[in-house]
C-alpha cells in the first residue's frame, strides 16, 4: 500500500495504529514525518519502510489469526476425542455391568436350584421312607405333590392334592397311605393309622419273598423282573 504525503482525518482514522504513528497532524492535514524530504532517495526510503512495516502488520495479523483458528480447531479435536473416550468409557463400564449380571443370576438360579432340590426331594424322600416298605417305587408320586416356594422371605415346601390345591404334610402323607394303590407298599402301622385296610406284614407272607428271619424282603434289592412278580405276589395275598 502506497502512504501519501498528507492525508485527511478521515483516511488518517483508517490507517492502522503503527501507520497512524508515521504521521504528524497539523492543522487538520495529517503529514508523513520523513526526514530530508527534500531528497529523493530519503523519502523512498521513508515510504519502503513504512510499506514493510505494514506488510509486516498483516503477516503479524495472519499469523496470530492462523494460530487462533489452529487452536479452536485443535480444542473441537480435543473435545470430539473426549467424547469418544467417554462413550468408549461407558460402553466398557456397561459390559462390566452386563456380565456381572450374568454370573449373578447363574449365581442365584443355581442356589435356586439348590434350594428347590432340599426342598422337594429331601422332603419327598424322608416321606416315602416314612410311610412306605419301598420308598422308591412311591417317591415319584411324592415328589409330584411337592413344590418349593421362593417366594417369600423364607423358602418352603408346599404340599397338593390331584388337583393341585395346597394341602398339609399331614393330609399328603394320609392321601398316600390310604390309598389302595400303594397298599402293598405302605408300612403296616401307618396303614392302620391312617385308616387304610389292614394289610399286616403277615398278610404279606402268602408266596411273597421272605429274609433269612421271616420279613418281607426289600423291595429295592430286587430285580425288575424280581420286582414285579413280588408286587403282585403281595396284591393277590391283599385279596385273600
Amino acid at each position: 500500500m502506497a502512504l501519501k504525503r498528507k492525508i485527511n482525518k478521515a483516511a488518517f482514522d483508517k490507517l492502522s495504529k503503527d501507520l497512524q504513528a508515521e504521521y504528524v497532524e497539523k492543522d487538520g492535514e495529517y503529514t508523513l514525518d520523513v526526514d530530508g524530504w527534500g531528497d529523493k532517495s530519503d523519502d523512498n526510503g521513508a515510504l519502503r519502510r513504512a510499506k514493510d512495516r505494514a506488510v509486516e502488520d498483516r503477516k503479524a495479523e495472519k499469523k496470530r489469526a492462523d494460530e487462533a483458528e489452529a487452536k479452536l480447531a485443535s480444542l473441537n479435536d480435543n473435545d470430539a476425542r473426549k467424547a469418544g473416550d467417554i462413550e468408549k468409557l461407558d460402553k466398557s463400564w456397561q459390559a462390566k455391568l452386563d456380565a456381572q449380571k450374568a454370573e449373578s443370576d447363574k449365581a442365584i438360579a443355581a442356589k435356586d436350584a439348590f434350594i428347590s432340590t432340599t426342598l422337594v426331594d429331601n422332603v419327598a424322600t424322608a416321606m416315602a421312607a416314612k410311610i412306605s416298605t419301598s420308598p422308591a417305587l412311591i417317591l415319584p408320586h411324592i415328589k409330584a405333590r411337592l413344590k418349593a416356594d421362593l417366594t417369600g422371605d423364607t423358602p418352603a415346601t408346599t404340599y397338593h392334592d390331584a388337583n393341585g390345591a395346597a394341602i398339609t404334610a399331614e393330609a399328603l402323607e394320609k392321601e398316600f397311605v390310604d390309598n389302595k394303590d400303594f397298599a402293598s407298599i405302605i408300612v403296616a402301622s401307618k396303614a392302620k393309622g391312617g385308616g387304610a385296610p389292614d394289610t399286616g406284614q403277615q398278610r404279606l407272607g402268602g408266596a411273597s419273598q421272605k429274609t433269612d428271619d421271616g420279613k418281607p424282603v426289600s423291595l429295592a434289592s430286587l430285580s425288575a423282573k424280581e420286582l414285579a412278580a413280588e408286587i403282585a405276589s403281595r396284591k393277590e395275598a391283599n385279596t385273600d
